[in-house]
């Protein structure tokens, strides 16, 4: 991936590993600076998660946790570490898809993530927020984030034909 697009890919977001074709979620925000990014890998995202979750809520003693859990927290956190790997930023593209729709949510093509789309014949970058909002690259004009059902009735109402470049898969 290039770092130019690194500020994009936010905690929670799926990359995948070009040369493994693994599949991670980040546990980080990337940025630019750094060379390699903390990742998970989805076979461990599960037990991860609750570990996580764990270490949280003892931290904080969310409603009394603290007293009420009877393991070892730093046992737990030693295994939330463990789950934790290392990935080059360059050796990672990536993996979500962002979905396309009339305003009936029929699907019209998907994207991947930081992908580039013809919007009236300008090129835009999209950039995947969650399963059903995006927005773009402040490059693009500086447009805010966008609902799938709510940018397709804003196209339709203006006339805005939006295409594929390269899409995952059209319908």
């Amino acid at each position: 991936m290039e770092k130019t697009y690194a500020e994009y890919m936010k905690w929670g977001k799926l990359v995948k590993n070009v040369a493994t074709g693994k599949i991670y979620k980040l546990v980080e925000d990337m940025n630019g600076e750094k060379d390699d990014v903390r990742v998970v890998s989805m076979n461990n995202l599960d037990r991860y998660n609750l570990l996580h979750a764990w270490v949280r809520n003892w931290e904080q003693n969310s409603m009394g946790f603290r007293e009420s859990f009877t393991g070892n927290i730093e046992d737990c956190k030693v295994e939330v570490q463990g789950y934790e790997e290392y990935v080059n930023i360059t050796d990672i593209e990536p993996h979500n898809t962002i979905r396309f729709i009339t305003s009936n949510y029929q699907d019209k093509f998907r994207v991947k993530d930081l992908s580039d789309i013809l919007m009236d014949g300008n090129v835009r970058k999209v950039v995947y927020l969650d399963e059903t909002h995006f927005t773009f690259t402040v490059g693009s004009g500086g447009f805010g984030c966008f609902h799938i059902c709510q940018y397709a009735e804003l196209c339709e109402k203006n006339g805005i034909e939006v295409l594929p470049i390269e899409s995952e898969t059209k319908n």
